[in-house]
């Protein structure tokens, strides 16, 4: 029996940073093989924005800290209303958007950013993103699953610059990423986020 043959395609921020540019990464996609994840990055600028953020947030700068908040909210909020993603997907972006604002409320409560707060927040940008291309590739027929990468790759706990067990990796990645490859379903997934076994 051959080898299976799986893609794997890496979206960056520059790749992500509007619709039209989605809809050129979804179009890329939508030429390739079945068997294919994508990895997507948070749209251009966001990360940094994330940053920014929880660096306002810790330093009591409420009111910059409310006006940037409200930004990344409407700039997701806008390109979800013009990919006309699902009532599922738009409750979906809105449960990590209420995430994030609780995550910058409790940041200024402590007027302090610890390593872990800081990957939980700058990790919301990649689950946005992944949701909306996720929706991209659906408008464009496309048998897609957007797969949280925290169901398979598992970090130690050291925040910040967490190392990926990759045996753990191997064998969740055969039991949850794989049989949706052999269907012929793109899986679309985070390129930063991980998670410990406890």
């Amino acid at each position: 029996m051959s080898a299976r043959v799986f893609f794997i395609n890496k979206f960056g921020g520059i790749s992500l940073q509007d619709v039209e540019r989605i809809h050129q990464a979804a179009d890329l996609i939508a030429n390739k093989h079945p068997n294919t994840v994508v990895v997507t990055s948070a749209m251009e600028g966001v990360t940094n924005s994330l940053l920014k953020l929880s660096d306002f947030a810790s330093k009591d700068k409420w009111r910059e800290t409310q006006e940037l908040l409200d930004n990344l909210c409407n700039k997701h909020r806008q390109v979800a209303i013009e990919l006309s993603v699902s009532r599922n997907a738009l409750d979906k972006l809105e449960v990590i958007l209420e995430e994030l604002r609780s995550l910058t409320v409790g940041i200024h409560l402590l007027h302090e950013t610890s390593r872990r707060s800081q990957d939980q927040v700058t990790s919301i940008g990649e689950r946005l993103s992944s949701i909306l291309f996720t929706e991209a590739l659906r408008h464009k027929n496309i048998d897609t699953i957007c797969l949280d990468a925290r169901e398979v790759l598992r970090t130690d706990d050291t925040y910040n610059k967490a190392e990926p067990d990759i045996e753990v990796i191997r064998t969740l990645a055969l039991e949850k990423i794989q049989p949706h490859l052999i269907e012929g379903t793109t899986v679309v997934t985070e390129g930063s986020i991980g998670a410990t076994e406890s």
